[in-house]
This record gives structure tokens, C-alpha cells and sequence, in this order.
């Protein structure tokens, strides 16, 4: 209800909370990203010492990744729906979505090769996969930094998914 009272608000209030939360989710994206290679320097990177084979899962495993990675990229429809809002839409519009396709994909790759390399893919936890990386390795404290980035990232796409609703 938060959310949606915020966006009832105003677009471009809305828009700077959504800045803020943004900004946020990538502090903890970069935040995964050193602190996980600083393990992955330490401990010599255990996760990349396959066993049995760099496709273990096959091709099941391999469609059940692809889809959880699609729904990374779900937001950008929230770009067209406030093309208005855009000074110069054929121009900004292809450039915005063109950098943040690219920013958000960087950073997956990373906060995912990361992770992989300091746990093995048959010791994470599914349900936690990136806190639980943490404390395996000692950082209990990190893992609250996690939770607040995934309570964050969750804010925000519920704030992207009712923006076309609302405006």
C-alpha cells in the first residue's frame, strides 16, 4: 500500500524514490562483488573446481537458469510506459534502455561468478544462495546487508510493475 500511495504521489516523486532505491541495490550488488572476491582471492576460488563437468544440471538445469534469469530484465517495460516524461524519446529512450540493459547484465555476471566461485553450485543454498555464501565463509554481518538489498530490490519492482497501472 506504501508503494502504491507513493506513485498516487507524483511521478517524479516516485521517481526519486526509485533513484534512491536503485542506487541502493547497486551499493549491495558491488558490495557482493568485493567482498565475494576478496573471499574467492583468499580462498583460492573453490567453486570453479568442477567435479563432473561444467554442465552438470544438462539441459533442464540449463532452461531452469535461463528462466530465473529472464525475470531479471522484467522492469523495462516501465521505460516505454513514461516515454512522455523523456525530453527527446528517440533518442533517450533506445540509449536508456541500450546502458541499463548493459549495467544490469555486468553486474549479474559478476555478483554470479562471484558467488559461484566461492561456494560450489551443489553446496549453495537455494533459498539464500548469496547470504548464505557469506556466513559460510564467516561474514554473518553480510548477510543482513543482502537481505536489505533484496528487500530493496523488491521494493522497487513492485514500484516498477504499478507504475503503468497507476499512470
Amino acid at each position: 500500500m506504501f508503494v502504491a500511495g507513493l506513485l498516487c504521489v507524483g511521478i517524479k516523486e516516485s521517481a526519486l524514490v526509485q533513484s534512491l532505491v536503485t542506487f541502493a541495490n547497486v551499493c549491495v550488488m558491488l558490495f557482493v562483488i568485493i567482498a565475494g572476491s576478496v573471499i574467492g582471492f583468499r580462498t583460492g576460488w573453490v567453486g570453479y573446481e568442477l567435479s563432473n563437468g561444467y554442465f552438470p544440471f544438462g539441459i533442464n538445469g540449463m532452461l531452469g537458469g535461463a528462466a530465473t534469469v529472464f525475470f531479471a530484465y522484467i522492469g523495462f517495460d516501465t521505460v516505454a510506459s513514461t516515454a512522455e516524461e523523456v525530453t527527446n524519446p528517440q533518442r533517450d529512450l533506445p540509449l536508456g534502455i541500450g546502458i541499463s540493459l548493459f549495467i544490469c547484465s555486468g553486474l549479474y555476471m559478476l555478483v554470479s561468478a562471484v558467488i559461484v566461485g566461492i561456494v560450489p553450485y551443489y553446496a549453495m543454498d537455494p533459498d539464500t544462495p548469496i547470504s548464505s555464501a557469506f556466513a559460510d565463509h564467516g561474514m554473518h554481518w553480510a548477510m543482513y546487508i543482502v537481505t536489505a538489498g533484496a528487500v530493496a530490490a523488491l521494493s522497487s519492482t513492485l514500484m516498477g510493475s504499478l507504475l503503468p497501472q497507476v499512470f
